[in-house]
């Protein structure tokens, strides 16, 4: 299958897809999966976890996990999520929070020096003789 780095079975009802490109960890390539392993039978009890090979980031690297005939986020019966992840979704939107006060605080410095540099570079006009 294009776009398809790898694929394991993690139990015997989810199958792991690792994906070659961030683009393509997608609810259409979970569809295109399911749709593949209809010919082996019943799906109703399978659930495709997509992950990108190429991810760079939390966010991109987060899981995305859908039962082959169910809607998001529902599952069949007596059947559990699973968590995938290594990293859990509060441990990296807590890291870039973290990142982006830092960003915030570093864009803030850097604006009082820049600042600063004027203030203290740009001479003061004359002052020009009032009109009455």
């Amino acid at each position: 299958m294009d776009g398809v780095a790898s694929v394991v079975w993690l139990d015997a009802t989810n199958l792991l897809v690792m994906v070659d490109q961030n683009a393509r960890r997608s609810e259409a390539m979970i569809d295109r999966v399911c749709l593949g392993l209809e010919p082996l039978g019943d799906t109703l009890g399978v659930v495709i976890n997509v992950q990108s090979t190429a991810a760079r980031s939390g966010r991109e690297q987060a899981t995305l996990s859908r039962n082959c005939q169910l809607p998001v986020g529902e599952h069949a019966a007596f059947q559990r999520p699973r968590a995938v992840d290594v990293v859990p979704e509060h441990v990296w939107l807590e890291q870039e929070a973290r990142a982006a006060a830092e960003v915030s605080e570093e864009r803030a410095r850097r604006a009082r020096e820049n600042f600063e540099i004027l203030r203290d570079s740009t001479p003061e006009l004359p002052q020009a003789p009032r009109r009455q």
